[in-house]
């Protein structure tokens, strides 16, 4: 199994980044505790990551815009005249403090959901 085979849209990123954000994702995602789900949850904490950081944010010319660490805003009131949108921070958590962002991109939500697969109920892993 392969990151970019699960999530092509990062196939820009140089394998060095990847490299990287998948060595330190893994000392998060624990493979003996995540047993044959290991790569599936890693490749989606890895994603989230790397959308977190601006990896999939891109100008014109094609270069990475990074977001400087900012946390994911989804529009929440538009107006026309006099040109006026309105903000929401994304950082919803699931009741553990340590799934902080995990919710503000699908990549965190589909870890979410397969650590669901992987946990019992009460348990948090």
């Amino acid at each position: 199994m392969n990151f970019r085979d699960e999530y092509p849209e990062f196939s820009k990123v140089d394998d060095s980044t990847i490299k990287h954000f998948l060595e330190s994702s893994a000392l998060v995602v624990n493979e003996k505790v995540w047993g044959k789900l290991y790569d599936l949850g890693l490749f989606a904490y890895t994603a989230h990551r790397l959308a977190i950081k601006g990896f999939l944010n891109r100008d014109l010319d094609d270069n990475v815009i990074f977001n400087n660490g900012e946390n994911f805003k989804s529009v929440s009131s538009k107006s026309a005249g006099g040109l006026s949108i309105g903000y929401t921070s994304q950082n919803t958590s699931s009741g553990n403090p340590s799934d902080y962002d995990l919710t503000s991109t699908s990549y965190g939500q589909e870890y979410l959901r397969l650590r669901r697969l992987i946990t019992p109920i009460g348990v948090i892993g």
